[in-house]
């Protein structure tokens, strides 16, 4: 065993922390977090904007309905939406300037929640576009006649061999010449007709 340790190289192999490589890292996740914590902040506000038009509606029937105050309500709860609207507007594009500078990239917020009522509404006018009118899906495209006959007869040209390879027999009986050559001389090739 040699003695001679290089104090040096001992050194270069232990455990170094690259700066540049961790200012890249930390700076990735510090722009997906703020991205994250963007998009929550106008999910939430688009919510609350969803709330607000719920309790507009719901004031809004108790003003038709005639009851008691509920012409102030319908004040507020509109003054309410409009504030939440304009702060989802603002959330919304502070989100979307959020983006990377000469890219296609661009960062969408997940579609609002469905409630049942808008699903059921959904279906019912689906169903009565398919009563009034074919679906797309329903109608069959089909092609030029003259390019289904050159369809089907150019299939049948292709698979034709493989047609008559099935049908003839490989272990028939040779014909009687090559049997009668093959009964003289079985180690023979056979001769070929001239």
């Amino acid at each position: 065993m040699n003695a001679d340790v290089d104090v040096e190289s001992f050194a270069q192999m232990g455990a170094r922390l690259p700066v540049g490589e961790s200012v890249v890292f930390f700076s990735i996740i510090a722009v997906f977090l703020a991205l994250r914590l963007r998009t929550e902040s106008a999910i939430k506000t688009r919510e609350a904007r969803i709330d607000a038009e719920s309790a507009l509606r719901a004031a809004k029937t108790a003003s038709v309905s005639g009851e008691d105050g509920a012409s102030e309500e319908v004040a507020r709860a509109q003054e309410r939406l409009d504030s939440l609207a304009a702060e989802e507007e603002a959330e919304t594009l502070c989100v979307q300037l959020m983006t990377i500078p000469n890219t296609n990239f661009r960062l969408r917020l997940p579609p609002p929640p469905r409630d049942a009522d808008d699903i059921a509404r959904e279906r019912v006018m689906k169903s009565r576009q398919a009563e009034t009118k074919p679906s797309k899906q329903q109608e069959e495209e089909r092609l030029p006649q003259w390019q289904e006959i050159a369809i089907v007869v150019s299939l049948t040209a292709l698979l034709a061999p493989f047609l008559l390879l099935a049908v003839v027999d490989p272990i028939s009986k040779p014909s009687p010449a090559l049997q009668a050559e093959l009964q003289l001389d079985p180690s023979a090739p056979p001769s070929r007709p001239r």
